[in-house]
């Protein structure tokens, strides 16, 4: 494994190193208030990272308990009464937050002698005031004692088929537009599969309320996880694809989210407590995707318990499993979200409920690699590695999002370009596939839609998932345009027969270019049936 640090795009590969899943297990179990004993206008405290990795108490008061929100699901609502939590409402980044209640009216210091009841796990954008819903401890616990069961049934991951990554990507590839020399091969592969290829709507429902959520449990948001990604020009294709997998892309074209920890932090003894920042790293190398959340609960067994809700909901799962760091907590009108960055990775994430995740010290996740070349006009060669990690949906937008990202790593592309892209993909079972194509006048989102539909038919298809084993892209720049115009065709003759051939003449409009005429023939199958055909 590696010691993970976010980078903007350089050459730089990370020392290989694994470290424990923290420094002692606790001894026994957190105390934890059950949900029936909680009452509103109790009072205590959350625990999070608002910058680098220190942990800081925050107040909340029960405002309300809901029963039976879902078949056998409660949860209970707090109001964060502190100053910056009313500045910033609930905040993307503090899913998991540990939540703790005193047992009596007492006075108590802030962050001391609390019952943790659950995490921070859901909110309201646009909110006036900060509302959290709070994810019961007695939930996510019940969670983790499925992990053994997972042991004793199967050591490898079953991934459930999806079937909508594909249709997804068409859907956005419409919605933005992307010109035919690009997409060619993408409308032609949806019209064969019979895929609804309309646009994404982009009306939004509108938002409740606080006082409506409290009545209207449907108007509740789960927290998403940020993962920012720069440049954001990718930003309107990536989000409609990773949102519903509850993760939120923001915008890190300043810097702030890239480079290595604020100074003071050494990543390697940042440990996974209540409150400190868990990341999953989707992406790692030269540089750093990761979606990041809060640790809950850390078991006397081990066992890690986050984020209050799902990210897929889908059972067994095994993703890379780190500690991390927040640059600051960016407050927003809509959502607000923290900035941030992965640090070492720990263990696996092996289960992923509607309660919560959980994860252990062991490293039974796998990834992908993923290299890049890029040679553009006037430039050194420039090579780029990646581990991308495995599951259906998420590798191929996560792998074409990083080999997106290395066209561009040194400088924009030419108004005027051609790109030539040779990709060479092995999945499981030794099963390779080549792409080799033209993109004129070309950019990141061309590169994008040209690598994505290609891997999401092969992982994320009805029959059988090939889990991709390793990517080769070959990226070639020219400063010039080739692209051209069909105006007319004419046949030398319309019937042929099998193994025959038969000329063409085509007159071209080149790009910027006068018009041409060009000859060129083409050979009938000679496993044709026997017979006259007509073109």
């Amino acid at each position: 494994m590696a010691v993970f640090q976010r980078f903007q795009l350089v050459v730089l590969m990370l020392p290989a190193m694994v470290l424990p899943l923290y420094a002692q297990p606790p001894e026994t179990a957190t105390p934890i208030m059950a949900l029936n004993d909680v009452r509103i206008g109790m009072k205590g405290y959350g625990l999070s990272v608002f910058h680098g990795t220190t942990i800081e108490p925050f107040p909340v008061e029960v405002v309300s308990i809901m029963h039976d929100m879902q078949p056998g699901r409660s949860a209970i609502w707090i109001r964060c009464t502190s100053e910056r939590m009313q500045k910033s409402g609930p905040v993307q980044g503090m899913s998991g937050s540990p939540i703790y209640l005193w047992p009596n009216d007492q006075p108590h210091p802030l962050g001391q002698d609390g019952l943790l009841i659950g995490a921070f796990a859901f909110g309201i954008p646009f909110g006036e005031d900060c509302y959290v819903g709070v994810q019961p401890i007695e939930f996510m616990r019940e969670a983790g004692t499925r992990v053994d069961h997972d042991k004793q049934a199967s050591a490898q991951t079953s991934f459930p088929q999806q079937g909508e990554l594909l249709g997804n990507l068409f859907r956005v590839m419409e919605q933005q537009q992307m010109p035919l020399a690009h997409t060619w091969r993408n409308r032609a592969l949806a019209k064969l599969l019979k895929l609804d290829a309309n646009p994404i709507a982009s009306s939004q429902p509108a938002v409740a309320t606080p006082n409506e959520l409290l009545s209207q449990r449907q108007h509740a948001r789960t927290m998403m996880l940020p993962i920012a990604l720069d440049p954001v020009e990718l930003l309107p294709i990536v989000a409609p694809l990773l949102q519903p997998m509850g993760l939120t892309p923001i915008a890190a074209n300043l810097g702030a989210a890239a480079g290595k920890p604020p100074p003071g932090i050494d990543l390697q003894k940042i440990q996974l407590e209540p409150g400190s920042v868990l990341a999953i790293p989707l992406a790692f190398g030269d540089l750093d995707l990761s979606a990041a959340g809060t640790v809950t609960d850390v078991l006397p067994d081990g066992r890690v318990l986050a984020f209050g809700h799902p990210m897929f909901g889908q059972g067994q799962t095994r993703l890379p499993m780190a500690s991390g760091f927040v640059h600051f907590v960016q407050p927003s009108r809509q959502i607000s979200f923290k900035m941030g960055g992965s640090g070492v990775i720990h263990g696996t994430i092996v289960r992923d409920e509607q309660s919560g995740i959980v994860g252990t010290s062991d490293h039974t996740f796998t990834t992908a690699p993923v290299d890049v070349t890029v040679q553009l006009p006037d430039q050194p060669l420039h090579q780029y590695h990646y581990q991308v990690v495995h599951h259906p949906s998420l590798t191929p937008v996560i792998a074409a999002t990083v080999s997106a990202f290395s066209i561009v790593a040194e400088e924009n592309l030419p108004l005027e370009n051609t790109m030539h892209l040779c990709v060479s993909m092995t999945f499981a079972g030794n099963r390779n596939m080549k792409l080799d194509t033209l993109l004129p006048k070309a950019n990141i989102n061309a590169l994008f839609f040209s690598l994505a539909p290609t891997l999401a038919m092969m992982m994320d298809n009805p029959f059988e998932s090939m889990m991709l084993e390793s990517m080769n892209v070959q990226v070639t720049v020219e400063p010039v345009t080739r692209s051209a115009t069909l105006i007319n065709g004419t046949l030398d003759r319309a019937q042929v027969a099998p193994g025959e051939t038969v000329g063409i003449t085509i007159e071209l409009q080149p790009y910027g270019q006068p018009r041409r005429t060009i000859r060129t023939e083409i050979a009938i199958p000679q496993f044709l049936p026997d017979g006259d055909y007509e073109l």
